[in-house]
């Protein structure tokens, strides 16, 4: 294996899933509310509650960070 006589010199970059469609609309910040009202009414923390709707919306983890803040607050 070409990989075994030849070690890799500094980072090495692994995909493990392909990256979540956005649509040409780009994602929807209201379903991205409503996502993480209804999460954080089912009990979840606000990390997981990030982490889900940013990987299910697609919007940039800050924004949802953002979004999250204010909805708990």
């Amino acid at each position: 294996m070409w990989a075994a006589e030849h070690p890799p010199r500094g980072e090495v970059t692994l995909v493990l899933a392909p990256a979540p469609e956005v649509t040409e609309a780009g994602p929807d910040p209201d379903a991205a509310r409503q996502l993480a009202t209804e999460l954080l009414a089912a009990g979840r923390s606000k990390r997981d509650v990030v982490r889900e709707v940013a990987d299910r919306t697609g919007l940039p983890r800050n924004t949802v960070y953002d979004l999250v803040m204010e909805l708990s607050s």
